[in-house]
């Protein structure tokens, strides 16, 4: 059969979708075609399953058929049949776009024919992912917690970069999720007087486990600015030293604010549509309740409230997913409100509601009793005992109280007292720890001395893991017991005492009976006891492996 040369319309691809009809066990044979007059037919047998798999491939092939021939069934044995008298380079460079199953659906793969045909005619569809697929979606799905602290302190400074604009509509929106949820939560709460009376304990629990989380699970799916969590974003941020104290302090002030906006406008909505009419009295009971108690008892409920939250929205960034942030946020939310502690936003709600609705409250009682010792509460439980204390675990906060804690002693100490103060540190360090020969043990190995301070070593010298030549030099620098020799050994790389291994000989070990007595003799070797334990046959590996098993 002799190929048709090229035409003026040889830009134009035909395309021609062929159905490929596979069994379960993928086994789909083909019988091939009697080509007459230019014109084939192919014919595919299913196989004996009744529920056959189905593969679409799409033949980018170039034409090539007898005058009279249909060029789309044409194309159809190319892309099902193999001709006899295809060339090897044709059938090679023939490609085909194929949907294929995989272990994240259906994709399309560019393949020549037969490598499409040896996909769908294999034993079976391998749809489970590898390993490395694995650890990706174990990736995707969650963070580890010092992934979710960085991404938690980036979200911080995020916040400083936003318009004024989209920072107060956040915030509005964020009060309109909160008073959707404490809505719900009332309203069934509000209707089940007979368990509240009886069962107070299983009353607290439906009040807390139905309607609250939905405003924080909103919050972070969807995006906005509430106070609460701010606290830790802020927080941790400016303990990293990535924002200025103003922006820590503009940004709350505006998201407790901007909050206030959306519950008071959610509020006046819910009074016009009269969703409380004639179930006026749990929402007034409950803030008389919310008011009735001391400030620091306020100040406390507060605390832990924020607590709870700033870890459901901790887990809530870990997840990756919104059924992972559903669950992160769930749990903790809904014991804030079962233990009955205060969260400011909502009690904005709430008696903003009940005030509007009659509860006889003044505004004065409302701020002082309320919302100024649950606003201090929710700085301090998420500010503190989430971001602060997470700081500290997985930022540089301890890094950075202790180079603090360095500049106010020089910047406060005159030069004089703080030389006499290291000169008493000093005195009492030698009566104490004196007898303790830390110059062996603080030295670094040979191979290290030699990386770091770049000094060639004779040709005579031991190498790194040359353990009888440095033992056999430890063993001569012991007993000639020089203490300038030892110094030069150490500067130079060849010291037993810089550049022992484990299990080799001590030059403490030995020149100590003479120097410091049985004490000293017996602490060294004591000492090189715990430094130089002998080697596992991993840690022998390793160091025949010139990979290095001393660590300093």
């Amino acid at each position: 059969m002799e190929k048709k040369e090229s035409t003026a319309n040889d830009g134009l691809c035909d395309l021609a979708v062929t159905s490929r009809f596979v069994s379960a066990h993928g086994q789909g044979h083909t019988q091939p075609a009697a080509h007459e007059n230019g014109q084939g037919s192919a014919q595919q047998s299913n196989g004996n399953s009744s529920s056959p798999a189905v593969g679409v491939a799409i033949n980018l092939g170039e034409a090539n058929s007898a005058p009279g021939t249909n060029p789309e069934v044409a194309h159809a044995h190319k892309a099902d049949v193999e001709a006899p008298e295809m060339p090897n380079v044709a059938r090679q460079s023939e490609k085909v776009l194929t949907w294929m199953p995989s272990s994240q659906g259906l994709c399309m793969s560019s393949a020549p024919a037969s490598a499409v045909r040896k996909q769908t005619q294999g034993t079976s569809f391998k749809n489970a992912p590898k390993a490395e697929e694995h650890k990706e979606c174990a990736a995707a799905i969650i963070l580890t917690p010092k992934q979710t602290y960085d991404h938690i302190v980036a979200t911080g400074v995020a916040k400083t970069t936003l318009p004024l604009s989209k920072q107060v509509t956040q915030g509005v929106l964020a009060g309109f999720y909160i008073s959707f949820s404490f809505m719900l939560c009332m309203t069934v709460g509000g209707q089940i007087p007979t368990i509240q009376a009886n069962y107070p304990g299983i009353y607290n629990f439906i009040l807390g486990s139905v309607g609250f989380p939905l405003g924080l699970t909103v919050i972070m799916v969807v995006g906005a600015d509430l106070f609460t969590s701010s606290c830790m974003y802020m927080m941790t941020a400016w303990i990293e030293g990535r924002v200025a104290t103003y922006y820590v302090l503009k940004n709350w002030f505006l998201s407790w604010w901007c909050n206030l906006a959306g519950c008071l406008i959610m509020a006046q909505l819910v009074v016009w549509a009269e969703l409380f009419h004639g179930k006026e009295s749990f929402p007034i009971f409950l803030a008389h309740k919310k008011t009735s108690y001391p400030f620091g008892a306020t100040v406390v409920k507060g605390i832990i409230c924020n607590w709870l939250v700033n870890l459901a929205v901790w887990m809530a960034n870990s997840a990756r997913d919104v059924t992972g942030k559903a669950v992160g946020v769930y749990l903790p939310v809904s014991a804030f409100v079962t233990l009955g502690t205060e969260h400011v936003i909502a009690n904005q709600f709430e008696l903003s509601l009940a005030k509007m609705l009659g509860s006889g409250m003044s505004l004065h009682t409302i701020i002082r009793d309320n919302w100024v010792p649950a606003t201090i509460g929710n700085i301090i439980g998420g500010a503190f005992f989430v971001g602060t204390l997470y700081a500290g675990v997985y930022g540089t906060l301890y890094e950075r109280m202790w180079l603090r804690c360095l500049q106010v002693y020089v910047w406060v100490l005159p030069r004089a007292v703080r030389e006499r103060i290291h000169a008493a540190r000093t005195a009492v360090y030698e009566k104490l720890f004196g007898w303790v020969d830390w110059d062996y043990i603080t030295t670094a190995p040979a191979d290290v001395i030699r990386e770091t301070a770049g000094q060639d070593l004779n040709e005579d010298s031991p190498g790194p893991h040359d353990h009888a030549a440095i033992a056999k030099a430890g063993v001569s620098s012991a007993g000639g017991n020089s203490d300038n020799a030892g110094a030069l050994d150490r500067k130079t790389g060849a010291s037993t005492g810089a550049a022992s291994q484990r299990g080799g000989v001590s030059r403490a070990g030995t020149s100590g009976l003479g120097r410091g007595g049985p004490a000293r003799a017996i602490s060294s070797m004591l000492v090189d006891a715990v430094r130089n334990p002998p080697m596992t046959p991993f840690e022998k590996q390793r160091t025949e492996a010139a990979l290095g098993s001393d660590v300093v």
